[in-house]
């Protein structure tokens, strides 16, 4: 076997790319094999042209793109088909969906992604195969994304594309491709291993598992490439080898998950998030007492616990709303209000009290909130805001449709509605078990207008069917943004 390969200490200095950063910005001091470097110019932080080298990436089989900084993984975007485009529930992308894994996982992650301005953070398209992505692919990087969630290559297989005996190598050299531009800009990539459909033929099952362990082969050899599979959290464990079939309730057809399926898909997804993605104050900064009360919504943490409005009338059977606040309901709902403190942990103390609502529900479609309204004199047009509330649903999940916090903002009499988690009927199956999410909206920009309505934040939880539910909410919170 030869010896040890010279070395030689160099300076990398990154060139002028797509990603826009000056050429002196950063540098970062290697050693590498001698005869892998060529001279580059660039300038120093006063303007002076200096001398520097760069690696020879087609030598040291390095990609080809300029070496770029990292970017920050907090800033999400997810690129693909329908399963990525389910992040909204609406064309203007101002409401996440609970058929949505990824928005599932945001939330139970303690809302650790803030998705890009640019569409949203959503570059996904309904039916589109990886090689119809990949023409979306420029503007997902262009958005400045440091963590991409990749959910491609269902429709390849179902348009057996572009033929049965490539349908596979093909749609791995697409992910694989689009995976390896994603970590050359500095961003990390999730890869969503396919799960499959319940309509795919025999013939379309075996292309998926080859598709799938050709994913896994490559993802093995990359940095900043993450693999996730859903099928072990909803496919039912005794299909047979030709066959695919979802848990019960858990898809609305033969491809998509509903609130059920997409809340366990989310929940796994939730645990890789967690790991990659380092832990983003969406709803921090609270204080613990009154003392010094956000200036937006007073008594954000419930600590005065009588003086509200209400508004349900005989619907609320016990309790008082707490001070500030407006508690309602919408059908036959009743419900009685009580407090406890807020929860806690060693790394995420308690703060101020929590408001518990035991709710009875008589039919789906019951809903009931608590909201407050932002005085007039505080917010303008142009206005960007940030709204949040942790709420954790204890008993009773078989009942709820939809736990959410919803943002009405109205100027000259049209309001805009804004939704952390909405169901797309109240007739699907939510969540089946006990959790807590801290639900953030936003930022959202107030519209332009001249008279102004009202800006009126809520939690709300409604019904799928009758029964009785027990959710509590803590740290309701406003919070205006400098920039968005």
């Amino acid at each position: 076997m030869p010896g040890p390969f010279p070395t030689k200490s160099i300076v990398l200095i990154p060139a002028d790319g797509t990603d826009g950063i000056t050429p002196q910005a950063e540098a970062m001091r290697v050693n590498i094999p001698q005869g892998t470097v060529q001279k580059s110019w660039g300038t120093d932080a006063s303007g002076l042209a200096v001398q520097g080298e760069t690696v020879d990436s087609t030598a040291r089989g390095l990609a080809a793109a300029p070496w770029t900084r990292m970017r920050n993984p907090n800033l999400g975007a997810t690129l693909g088909d329908s399963l990525a485009a389910a992040y909204h529930a609406d064309s203007q992308k101002r409401n996440t969906s609970t058929r949505s894994p990824l928005a599932w996982a945001n939330l139970l992650s303690g809302s650790r992604l803030k998705m890009v301005a640019t569409s949203g953070g959503n570059f996904g398209f309904s039916g589109d195969r990886t090689d119809q992505i990949m023409a979306r692919l420029p503007a997902c990087i262009a958005s400045g994304a440091g963590t991409v969630i990749l959910i491609a290559g269902t429709n390849d297989i179902a348009q057996l594309y572009p033929t049965a005996g490539t349908c596979a190598a093909t749609a791995a050299a697409n992910i694989a491709s689009m995976a390896q531009a994603i970590v050359n800009a500095g961003a990390q990539v999730v890869i969503e291993l396919p799960p499959g459909a319940a309509n795919y033929t025999a013939q379309m099952n075996g292309i998926l598992n080859e598709l799938n362990q050709r994913l896994i082969e490559f993802a093995v050899t990359m940095p900043r490439v993450y693999l996730h599979d859903s099928s072990k959290m909803i496919l039912n464990p005794t299909n047979s080898a030709t066959v695919i079939a979802a848990k019960a309730n858990y898809f609305y057809d033969n491809t998509h998950p509903q609130g059920l399926g997409a809340y366990y898909w989310g929940k796994s997804l939730a645990g890789l998030l967690s790991e990659i993605v380092p832990a983003y104050p969406r709803l921090g900064h609270l204080n613990l007492t009154d003392a010094q009360p956000i200036d937006y919504l007073s008594n954000p943490l419930f600590t005065v616990q009588t003086g509200g409005t209400n508004l349900a009338g005989a619907g609320l059977t016990s309790g008082a709303v707490p001070g500030g606040m407006q508690f309602g309901l919408g059908g036959s709902a009743t419900a009685a209000l009580t407090y406890g403190t807020d929860d806690g942990t060693a790394l995420d103390p308690s703060m101020g009290s929590k408001l518990i609502m035991t709710i009875t529900f008589a039919a789906a479609g019951d809903r009931v909130y608590i909201r407050r309204d932002v005085p007039t004199s505080l917010w303008n047009p142009g206005d960007i805001f940030d709204f949040g509330c942790r709420m954790r649903l204890v008993s009773g999940a078989a009942a709820v449709a939809g736990m959410r916090m919803f943002v009405p903002v109205s100027l000259d009499g049209v309001e805009l509605g804004y939704y952390s988690m909405v169901e797309a009927a109240s007739s699907e199956y939510g969540p089946d078990e006990a959790y807590t999410a801290d639900h953030v909206v936003g930022p959202i920009a107030v519209q332009a207008g001249t008279t102004k309505n009202w800006i009126t934040p809520r939690a709300e939880v409604s019904a799928r069917t009758a029964g009785t539910v027990v959710v509590e909410v803590s740290r309701f919170a406003m919070r205006k943004r400098i920039a968005a």
